[in-house]
């Protein structure tokens, strides 16, 4: 059986992901590291500015030589330069180029309370498995740096609200002192209204409103704490942070279903929403098919991928059929 389907690398994936290699490679967090990418004769070449903290200035860093000849800062960089070439192209899978490594400065590391080192790994690790964990770190936040969003857009909105409702409540206060007529209601105008608007209510309507402004305010909670999501997937991969969009999955169950029941592409859609497929079939016409086979096969080929998110296939089968196709 024979699947097609695409790759693609936005530019920023592309951006992160030399960020965070660079990151690992000097030891430093992620926000001491800047990349800006370019072409280099067909080739991805990068240019990454790097802060170091003071240690790494006056002994070898993470990978980078241990003993005191191989230490000085031109072999750490050189080895970290080796490092990202080596990750990078292993992690995107593109041929790299000239990558050109500038230290922008230094500041003292931040160390925690206990004494752990910056990286989280506790002391005494062996290198071996030190470096198995930070990749493990490493793809992890990848992959979650690509499947979740930030809430910047519901929060300026919000934000964006309550100041235009204090900027009305402060002209209005201006308004009423200075003595000219309020632009829609006065100060004291809006207490009275609000102290009578009990007695001046039907109860059920009032309760009703109750608990749409509840409601609302819980969403604007769940919303300001839990973490935004995209349309996106991580797969299974011991190797690589390997992330897919919900079409590319969809597009995936639709090929497998439409090979199972012998219909042409345009009869079958799939879309992918949370933890479901739903999964739409157009019969051909005097041809019979069981939805109970083509749900077993949409769940073979989701099985395939390993997603960390189990997605349940749900297989209809049209009442209607296309003639001759």
């Amino acid at each position: 059986m024979t699947r097609r389907g695409y790759n693609r690398i936005s530019p920023a994936a592309l951006r992160h992901t030399l960020e965070t290699v660079a990151a690992d490679a000097f030891g430093v967090p992620g926000k001491n590291v800047e990349a800006d990418l370019r072409d280099d004769g067909g080739t991805l070449g990068a240019a990454i500015s790097v802060m170091l903290p003071l240690p790494p200035l006056l002994q070898p860093g993470p990978g980078m030589g241990t003993s005191p000849a191989a230490g000085t800062l031109f072999e750490q960089t050189r080895a970290a330069r080796d490092t990202i070439l080596r990750r990078g192209a292993d992690l995107s899978g593109l041929l790299m180029g000239t990558v050109d490594i500038t230290l922008t400065g230094a500041r003292p590391p931040r160390r925690s309370p206990n004494g752990t080192p910056p990286d989280g790994s506790p002391p005494g690790t062996p290198p071996g498995k030190e470096a198995g964990m930070n990749n493990q770190r490493l793809i992890r936040r990848m992959v979650r740096r690509e499947t979740h969003s930030s809430r910047a857009a519901a929060s300026v909105l919000a934000a964006t609200v309550l100041l235009a409702l204090c900027l009305w409540l402060a002209l209005e206060a201006v308004l009423m002192m200075a003595g000219v007529p309020a632009l829609l209601a006065s100060p004291g105008e809006t207490g009275r209204w609000l102290a009578g608007l009990p007695a001046a209510t039907v109860p059920g309507w009032l309760a009703a409103a109750g608990v749409g402004i509840a409601l609302l305010g819980v969403v604007l909670i769940v919303a300001g704490m839990a973490p935004g999501r995209r349309p996106r997937r991580a797969l299974a991969s011991d190797r690589c942070a390997v992330v897919v969009d919900d079409d590319v999955i969809a597009s995936a169950v639709s090929r497998t279903v439409q090979l199972s029941s012998g219909v042409a592409p345009g009869q079958v859609t799939t879309t992918v929403a949370g933890r479901s497929a739903r999964v739409q079939v157009r019969p051909t016409s005097g041809l019979a098919l069981d939805a109970g086979a083509l749900t077993a096969a949409a769940s073979s080929e989701l099985a395939r991928y390993g997603l960390a998110t189990r997605i349940t296939p749900a297989v209809r089968v049209a009442s209607s059929g296309a003639v001759g196709q």
